[in-house]
């Protein structure tokens, strides 16, 4: 199972980097084309493998036995609310940098 979550940070200090270049502003941008406004900056950050591992709920899985590889679904991770909540929360865990 997942490493116990209460054991790592519940913030992350990252960098709030622009990555706007003007000659983006002459571009069209199309969401209906897949082609949407990029952000103007993205975070950059670390995390320790363990955290991030704990974060993501990685962990070995075994198949059951004696089904053919092809009939065993086991072996995918059932969806976790809670986890897919802590996620899509993951911005209010950043603490941002000024740069």
């Amino acid at each position: 199972m997942a490493k116990d979550k209460s054991s790592v940070p519940h913030e992350i200090v990252a960098i709030k980097v622009k990555q706007w270049l003007d000659e983006w502003n002459k571009m069209k941008f199309k969401p209906e084309e897949h082609r949407r406004r990029p952000d103007p900056y993205f975070y950059m950050f670390t995390l320790t493998a363990s955290y991030l591992k704990a974060l993501t709920g990685i962990y070995r899985r075994e198949r059951r036995t004696g089904l053919h590889p092809s009939k065993d679904t086991g072996i995918q991770r059932r969806h976790e609310r809670e986890r897919s909540e802590e996620i899509r929360n993951l911005h209010d865990m950043v603490s941002l940098g000024q740069r």
